[in-house]
């Protein structure tokens, strides 16, 4: 999302009307209305509700009913965030300025469909859905996109949620299937440390040249100490293999010049966090990238195989 060097952005201003489920009240609706370039990044491909290179984005929009099931079933109709991921789209929820390679490359971002979540337990949630696919609003094939997750807490201090998505994403086409699975995995020892893991591991049907399939995973780890009640530290590794450039876009040089081996990227991050007020945060970060191939910029050229940038952010919760 930290595409433009040297420059003050304004990257979210996001208005959230919602009303809350509950057992007296079981009908409710969410709409999170996103301004900025983060829409540019996040932006479903759609008709009418933006489009992917827009700075307005209605980044969530459904109805939600809690039917009397049991321990109650909750269903959502309409446009809503991926459940995919250790990281989200709201930046004063994640731990880091900027975002992963898992999140940008890896995984979705939204869908539009139907999901209903069921918990057996306290401690353990299980879930489906169907939509349209991956960051679109209008379907651009016929057949639809299933998910499968469960999200559980087997104890306090440790939390586990896997997702797997499958469905046809490439357009005009109902066969060749995408599959992603996720598991993101935390862990607090002590109450000031947060440790979390991420793991993707995705594949597509003919998506490379000559009707050969692309396979794309990573690894990201976490690790946040609150050093008091306001100052925070954080660290972030990671390494995201895009075997086919089918998700980057980028195909390495390879052996001889011959292309199509895609690209290995590794990043290191450090982010402190500080509460000036209950309604502002402030951030400074260094991250240092590392990949494969040359493809960070120099200038107008694509020269570097590293590059390191330092960011400042200021949020604004309320």
């Amino acid at each position: 999302f930290d595409t433009r060097a040297n420059s003050f952005m304004l990257n979210s201003a996001e208005l959230n009307i919602k009303k809350p489920v509950s057992a007296e009240s079981p009908v409710g609706f969410r709409t999170d209305l996103a301004f900025g370039t983060d829409s540019e990044a996040v932006g479903s491909v759609t008709t009418g509700l933006g489009t992917g290179d827009d700075e307005l984005d209605i980044q969530q929009g459904y109805v939600e009913y809690l039917a009397p099931i049991g321990n109650g079933l909750d269903v959502q109709v309409g446009k809503f965030v991926t459940l995919h991921g250790a990281e989200v789209i709201k930046s004063k929820d994640d731990w880091n300025i900027s975002r992963s390679y898992l999140f940008g490359f890896a995984i979705p971002f939204t869908h539009t469909g139907i999901r209903a979540a069921y918990p057996w337990s306290d401690r353990f949630t299980t879930l489906v859905g169907v939509n349209n696919g991956w960051d679109v609003v209008d379907d651009n094939n016929q057949a639809k996109t299933i998910e499968l997750g469960f999200s559980s807490t087997p104890i306090d201090t440790v939390s586990l949620g896997s997702t797997l998505m499958f469905g046809a994403e490439q357009a005009g086409n109902n066969n060749n299937g995408r599959t992603l699975i996720d598991i993101v995995a935390g862990w607090q020892p002590i109450e000031p440390l947060q440790l979390k893991l991420n793991y993707d591991y995705g594949w597509e049907d003919d998506a490379v040249a000559f009707g050969n399939n692309a396979v794309w995973h990573g690894l990201a780890a976490y690790a946040r100490y609150a050093i008091t009640d306001d100052l925070a530290v954080v660290l972030r590794s990671e390494y995201f293999n895009d075997a086919d450039g089918v998700r980057t876009g980028i195909s390495g040089a390879g052996i001889n010049g011959i292309t199509g081996t895609g690209v290995k990227l590794y990043e290191y991050t450090l982010t402190t966090e500080y509460k000036i007020h209950k309604n502002l945060i402030a951030r400074l970060e260094y991250r240092h990238d590392q990949a494969s191939e040359r493809v960070f910029r120099s200038g107008d050229l694509a020269q570097r195989a590293h590059q390191d940038t330092i960011a400042m952010e200021f949020i604004a919760p309320f």
